[in-house]
Protein backbone atom coordinates (compact mmCIF):
# COMPACT_ATOMS: atom_id res chain seq x y z
CA UNK A 1 0.00 0.00 0.00
CA UNK A 2 1.18 3.35 -0.92
CA UNK A 3 -0.20 6.64 1.28
CA UNK A 4 1.10 9.98 1.31
CA UNK A 5 -0.11 13.47 1.33
CA UNK A 6 -0.60 15.04 5.11
CA UNK A 7 2.87 15.70 5.26
CA UNK A 8 3.39 17.15 1.81
CA UNK A 9 0.69 19.31 1.93
CA UNK A 10 1.29 20.84 5.10
CA UNK A 11 2.51 24.63 5.38
CA UNK A 12 5.14 25.08 7.93
CA UNK A 13 5.30 27.81 9.99
CA UNK A 14 6.57 30.87 8.76
CA UNK A 15 6.59 29.54 4.94
CA UNK A 16 3.21 30.04 2.39
CA UNK A 17 3.70 27.55 0.37
CA UNK A 18 3.41 23.68 1.02
CA UNK A 19 6.25 20.57 1.38
CA UNK A 20 5.70 19.62 -2.01
CA UNK A 21 3.50 21.19 -4.83
CA UNK A 22 0.39 18.90 -6.04
CA UNK A 23 2.33 18.78 -9.23
CA UNK A 24 5.69 17.11 -7.44
CA UNK A 25 3.07 15.08 -5.42
CA UNK A 26 1.32 13.84 -8.50
CA UNK A 27 4.93 12.70 -10.05
CA UNK A 28 5.98 11.28 -7.03
CA UNK A 29 2.72 9.11 -6.86
CA UNK A 30 3.34 7.95 -10.71
CA UNK A 31 7.02 7.21 -10.30
CA UNK A 32 6.27 5.05 -7.25
CA UNK A 33 3.73 3.16 -8.82
CA UNK A 34 5.76 2.58 -12.12
CA UNK A 35 8.85 1.02 -9.66
CA UNK A 36 6.12 -1.27 -7.43
CA UNK A 37 4.96 -2.00 -11.06
CA UNK A 38 8.72 -2.78 -12.53
CA UNK A 39 9.20 -4.81 -9.66
CA UNK A 40 6.20 -6.87 -9.78
CA UNK A 41 4.42 -5.67 -7.03
CA UNK A 42 0.91 -4.95 -7.22
CA UNK A 43 0.35 -1.11 -5.66
CA UNK A 44 -2.71 -0.03 -3.38
CA UNK A 45 -2.78 3.57 -3.26
CA UNK A 46 -4.62 4.82 -0.07
CA UNK A 47 -5.85 8.49 0.75
CA UNK A 48 -4.21 9.90 4.11
CA UNK A 49 -7.11 10.30 6.77
CA UNK A 50 -8.13 13.78 7.55
CA UNK A 51 -7.08 15.44 10.56
CA UNK A 52 -10.10 15.98 13.18
CA UNK A 53 -12.14 18.61 14.00
CA UNK A 54 -9.47 20.38 16.11
CA UNK A 55 -6.40 20.42 14.17
CA UNK A 56 -3.90 23.26 14.93
CA UNK A 57 -3.47 25.55 12.23
CA UNK A 58 -0.75 25.20 9.46
CA UNK A 59 1.85 27.63 8.66
CA UNK A 60 -0.79 30.16 6.62
CA UNK A 61 -2.67 29.77 9.52
CA UNK A 62 -5.64 27.71 7.86
CA UNK A 63 -7.17 23.69 8.25
CA UNK A 64 -4.81 21.78 6.85
CA UNK A 65 -7.59 19.54 5.79
CA UNK A 66 -8.32 22.10 3.15
CA UNK A 67 -4.72 21.52 1.03
CA UNK A 68 -4.82 17.81 2.26
CA UNK A 69 -8.03 17.30 0.52
CA UNK A 70 -6.74 18.46 -2.40
CA UNK A 71 -3.99 16.79 -2.55
CA UNK A 72 -6.35 13.49 -1.87
CA UNK A 73 -7.81 14.44 -4.99
CA UNK A 74 -4.87 13.79 -6.76
CA UNK A 75 -3.99 10.51 -5.33
CA UNK A 76 -8.07 9.71 -6.46
CA UNK A 77 -7.02 11.11 -10.25
CA UNK A 78 -3.66 9.31 -10.03
CA UNK A 79 -5.28 5.77 -8.96
CA UNK A 80 -8.30 6.30 -11.77
CA UNK A 81 -5.50 6.93 -14.38
CA UNK A 82 -3.51 4.01 -13.76
CA UNK A 83 -6.10 1.65 -12.90
CA UNK A 84 -4.64 1.53 -9.18
CA UNK A 85 -6.92 0.16 -6.60
CA UNK A 86 -8.43 2.81 -3.95
CA UNK A 87 -8.41 2.72 -0.45
CA UNK A 88 -10.43 6.48 0.93
CA UNK A 89 -9.17 7.02 4.18
CA UNK A 90 -9.50 10.71 3.73
CA UNK A 91 -13.05 10.42 2.22
CA UNK A 92 -13.91 8.33 4.84
CA UNK A 93 -12.79 10.01 8.25
CA UNK A 94 -14.18 13.14 6.69
CA UNK A 95 -17.70 11.67 6.07
CA UNK A 96 -17.31 10.45 9.79
CA UNK A 97 -16.17 13.34 11.17
CA UNK A 98 -19.84 15.26 9.25
CA UNK A 99 -22.16 12.35 10.69
CA UNK A 100 -21.20 13.61 14.11
CA UNK A 101 -18.09 11.18 14.80
CA UNK A 102 -14.91 13.24 16.35
CA UNK A 103 -12.21 11.27 14.35
CA UNK A 104 -10.22 13.41 16.35
CA UNK A 105 -10.51 10.89 18.81
CA UNK A 106 -9.00 8.08 16.39
CA UNK A 107 -5.71 9.90 16.76
CA UNK A 108 -2.95 10.89 19.18
CA UNK A 109 -2.74 14.54 17.52
CA UNK A 110 -6.13 15.13 15.24
CA UNK A 111 -3.95 13.72 12.42
CA UNK A 112 -1.84 10.35 13.21
CA UNK A 113 -4.07 7.13 14.15
CA UNK A 114 -4.16 5.52 17.17
CA UNK A 115 -5.33 1.92 17.93
CA UNK A 116 -8.59 2.71 16.85
CA UNK A 117 -7.68 4.92 14.46
CA UNK A 118 -5.82 1.73 13.04
CA UNK A 119 -8.77 -0.52 13.66
CA UNK A 120 -10.73 1.89 11.39
CA UNK A 121 -8.31 2.20 8.71
CA UNK A 122 -7.74 -2.12 8.01
CA UNK A 123 -11.75 -2.21 8.31
CA UNK A 124 -11.06 -0.05 5.17
CA UNK A 125 -8.43 -1.48 3.92
CA UNK A 126 -9.30 -5.45 4.39
CA UNK A 127 -11.66 -5.51 1.56
CA UNK A 128 -9.43 -4.34 -0.88
CA UNK A 129 -6.55 -5.81 -0.13
CA UNK A 130 -8.24 -9.35 -0.36
CA UNK A 131 -10.14 -8.57 -3.33
CA UNK A 132 -6.83 -7.53 -4.98
CA UNK A 133 -4.90 -10.56 -3.65
CA UNK A 134 -7.08 -13.39 -3.44
CA UNK A 135 -10.51 -13.31 -5.29
CA UNK A 136 -9.13 -11.52 -8.62
CA UNK A 137 -6.24 -14.53 -8.71
CA UNK A 138 -8.84 -17.33 -7.88
CA UNK A 139 -11.55 -15.52 -10.72
CA UNK A 140 -8.79 -17.31 -13.06
CA UNK A 141 -9.26 -21.07 -12.27
CA UNK A 142 -10.26 -22.79 -14.74
CA UNK A 143 -13.50 -24.41 -13.50
CA UNK A 144 -14.59 -26.46 -16.95
CA UNK A 145 -10.91 -28.14 -16.69
CA UNK A 146 -11.62 -29.26 -12.76
CA UNK A 147 -15.03 -30.38 -13.29
CA UNK A 148 -13.99 -32.65 -16.29
CA UNK A 149 -11.65 -34.64 -13.90
CA UNK A 150 -12.49 -36.20 -11.38
CA UNK A 151 -8.98 -36.19 -9.30
CA UNK A 152 -8.35 -32.60 -10.55
CA UNK A 153 -7.85 -29.88 -7.80
CA UNK A 154 -8.34 -26.28 -7.43
CA UNK A 155 -5.66 -24.06 -8.78
CA UNK A 156 -4.64 -21.33 -11.53
CA UNK A 157 -5.01 -21.74 -15.11
CA UNK A 158 -1.43 -19.30 -15.16
CA UNK A 159 0.59 -18.91 -12.31
CA UNK A 160 0.97 -15.27 -11.25
CA UNK A 161 4.33 -14.51 -9.46
CA UNK A 162 4.21 -13.10 -6.47
CA UNK A 163 0.85 -14.39 -5.68
CA UNK A 164 1.06 -17.94 -3.33
CA UNK A 165 -0.59 -19.15 -0.27
CA UNK A 166 1.34 -19.38 2.34
CA UNK A 167 2.40 -20.11 6.64
CA UNK A 168 4.53 -17.84 8.56
CA UNK A 169 7.77 -19.19 9.60
CA UNK A 170 8.87 -19.50 13.18
CA UNK A 171 11.54 -16.60 12.23
CA UNK A 172 9.07 -14.73 10.20
CA UNK A 173 6.72 -14.54 13.25
CA UNK A 174 9.21 -13.24 15.60
CA UNK A 175 10.29 -10.79 13.41
CA UNK A 176 6.67 -9.50 12.94
CA UNK A 177 5.42 -9.28 16.30
CA UNK A 178 4.69 -6.51 18.42
CA UNK A 179 7.51 -4.45 19.98
CA UNK A 180 5.40 -2.39 22.09
CA UNK A 181 2.88 -4.37 25.14
CA UNK A 182 -0.36 -3.56 24.56
CA UNK A 183 -2.66 -3.67 27.33
CA UNK A 184 -6.32 -5.44 26.03
CA UNK A 185 -9.56 -4.89 28.01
Amino acid sequence: TIMYGANDSYIDKGKDQPRLSKEQFEANLNKLLEQCKKAGIKPILMTSNSYGRTPTKNGAGNNPNDLLAQYMETTRKVAKQTGTPLVDHFDFWTMQNSNGTDVGKWTTDQLRPNVLGHQKMAELMLPVVLEEVLVLPLADVDAPAATADDHARPGLRKRQAGIAPGFARRHDAEQRRSRVALRIG
